[in-house]
């Protein structure tokens, strides 16, 4: 797409290409108080950032992020989505995540994809072979543990309608937009996580997200265990939750990429004239 005439190049757009995910576990290395002030300034006044570190804090948010996803892989709901957007094929896929880039061991990444193949096999290795376990201490535990910070993200003042709060919502997609593209050009990596906020959000309003029990009570305790984190803060407000930190390979093999203008961009088909 050609710029507008005049228009000035925005310095963080060459870094919209670089910009991934990365769930591997970064350096033990904090943030230091500059950088986190310019990723927190991408924001804007309407949000206001709170910052995890301690290795205390940290524990709380990895346990809280296991138990999210506990409930995520014990779920039947949320198998035919992982069945769909896992990239089993591709180291670089433009559609979906590459297994690769999951965050698991060879190993461990081999036993998802025999499992995710059938539901029954899923349930027998969580009832029999504690089968969220190694997931678990993969994917959230020992990335949690090792961060340089997390971020929660709290609007400071509840929108008054739906309309305000949609409008909201896309400037703090905007906002973090910039501040994810920031952090790469300050040579950081990011991961979102917002599997808690999902299933807490579920628990606070009772909403029936699963047909599973267990996983509603689930859903529920995770609301206490997040409130505890920050208490005296509204969980209505939470609105993003992510982790930075200085990654310990500066090339990350498998991740998703972009699809192309081609695929993204289609020309106004002609639309045909009632007839009389």
């Amino acid at each position: 797409m050609p710029p507008k005439a005049g228009a000035r190049a925005d310095p963080l757009a060459r870094f919209l290409a670089v910009r991934s995910v990365d769930r591997r576990p970064y350096r033990l290395q904090a943030v230091d108080g500059g950088i986190r002030e310019e990723l927190a300034a991408c924001l804007g006044g309407e949000f206001e950032v709170a910052w995890v570190e301690s290795a205390a804090m940290r524990w709380k948010l990895a346990r809280i992020q296991s138990r999210a996803t506990d409930i995520r892989l014990r779920i039947p709901e949320a198998h035919s989505v992982h069945q769909e957007i896992l990239d089993w094929d591709r180291d670089s896929s433009p559609d979906r995540v590459p297994a690769g880039a999951v965050g698991v061991d060879p190993v461990t990444a081999g036993l998802m994809h025999w499992a995710l193949a059938d539901w029954r096999r899923v349930r027998r290795l969580n009832r029999w072979a504690a089968g969220t376990l190694v997931p678990r201490l993969e994917m959230d535990l020992l990335p949690a543990l090792f961060s340089g910070a997390h971020l929660l993200v709290f609007r400071r003042a509840a929108p008054g309608s739906v309309e305000e709060e949609t409008e909201q919502l896309f400037r703090l997609g905007a906002g973090l937009q910039r501040l994810w593209l920031t952090a790469t050009r300050r040579g950081l990596a990011m991961q979102p996580n917002l599997a808690p906020l999902c299933f807490a959000h579920y628990g606070r309003h009772g909403i029936p997200f699963t047909e599973d029990a267990g996983a509603l009570g689930r859903a529920e305790r995770l609301t206490e265990h997040l409130a505890g984190l920050i208490p005296g803060r509204d969980q209505g407000a939470l609105l993003f939750l992510g982790r930075v930190g200085w990654p310990r390979k500066r090339v990350q093999g498998a991740r998703s990429v972009r699809r192309s203008w081609t695929e993204l961009v289609r020309g106004k088909e002609p639309v045909e004239e009632p007839g009389p």
